[in-house]
């Protein structure tokens, strides 16, 4: 709704909708959702990071597309929470990031793409990615 253009409003109830929603980011719901979000990503048990390690370890290939499913999803919430946008929604999600932040961690698409493409990879690849990506989201928070 905050980003559709309007084509026909001849009462203006979809503008008021609109301008209704054109509110500052709130800096304590940023804060939350960072602090939130990374300690779900590292640091703590159970983190992602630890679980995909785990359920990688296992040979348990279901999980751990689940896994870094989860830790995709915080990983995006920190970075439009930086970048003060609001969620776009599940789909393409990295387009949308490079196109509309200007925040983004180092080697941010290549950190992604190595990261789904790690699931046929060794423990040790998974692991050096995941901490790789966890150092370079840390070094813009």
């Amino acid at each position: 709704m905050k980003n559709s253009r309007v084509l026909y409003d001849p009462h203006k109830e979809f503008y008021n909708l609109q301008e209704r929603f054109e509110v500052p980011f709130p800096k304590e719901l940023k804060e939350n959702i960072i602090s939130k979000n990374f300690r779900l990503l590292t640091g703590n048990l159970p983190s992602y990071d630890k679980q995909i390690i785990k359920v990688f370890d296992r040979g348990d290939f279901v999980s751990v597309n689940h896994r870094i499913a989860a830790f995709i999803e915080s990983y995006f919430d920190i970075i439009f929470a930086i970048n003060e946008l609001t969620h776009p929604g599940e789909k393409r999600m990295i387009l949308y990031a490079k196109e509309h932040s200007k925040i983004l961690p180092k080697d941010f698409e290549e950190n992604m793409n190595e990261l789904l493409n790690s699931m046929g990879s060794t423990l040790e690849h998974v692991e050096n990615n995941l901490k790789n990506i966890i150092k370079n989201l840390e070094d813009i928070i």
